[in-house]
């Protein structure tokens, strides 16, 4: 999960008309922040992947038994392939809320199922049966943030 956040003593200090015309605009910044992460990490999740090509047995709705499909892996490094699309349904972003001088807004996954998964994925380890195989990391939170991080500090820097 990444956080967005404005702080500061420096709140207290304003005038209170100064202080009510730029509560809505620090909450504004932090929620683009927020929302600006989230769309970038659901964009990195919706590539093909790049790498090795396998077939895939799945469960089929249309008929009783298994079906395969042909799908491709991500390279190590790249964020993760898309296979089901449900990583990329369970990014969100929460709405900016204030907490006494501090505006705060969150990018990551729900539900909390799918967190262990998107973590291992984020930064690597051991899947499978007892933990038989390593698995290097295919990043997408953290792309997704250092990409909208200019965009960001821009628009707080206005505030």
């Amino acid at each position: 999960m990444i956080a967005m956040q404005i702080s500061g003593e420096d709140f207290k200090n304003l005038d209170k008309e100064v202080l009510l015309e730029l509560k809505p605009e620090a909450e504004a910044a932090v929620q683009y922040g927020a929302d600006l992460i989230a769309d970038n990490a659901r964009r990195l999740l919706g590539r093909r992947g790049t790498g090795r090509t396998y077939l895939r047995f799945f469960k089929s709705k249309r008929r009783k038994g298994r079906d395969i499909a042909r799908a491709q892996s991500s390279v190590p490094g790249d964020p993760p392939a898309r296979e089901t699309g449900k990583l990329q349904a369970a990014v969100y972003s929460s709405k900016a809320k204030w907490r006494g001088w501090t505006v705060m807004a969150f990018a990551g996954i729900r539900p909390k199922k799918l967190v262990p998964i998107a973590w291992v994925l984020e930064f690597g380890g051991r899947v499978g049966r007892n933990g038989a195989v390593m698995l290097p990391p295919r990043p997408f939170m953290r792309p997704a943030e250092q990409k909208a991080r200019a965009l960001v500090l821009a628009r707080m820097e206005r505030l």
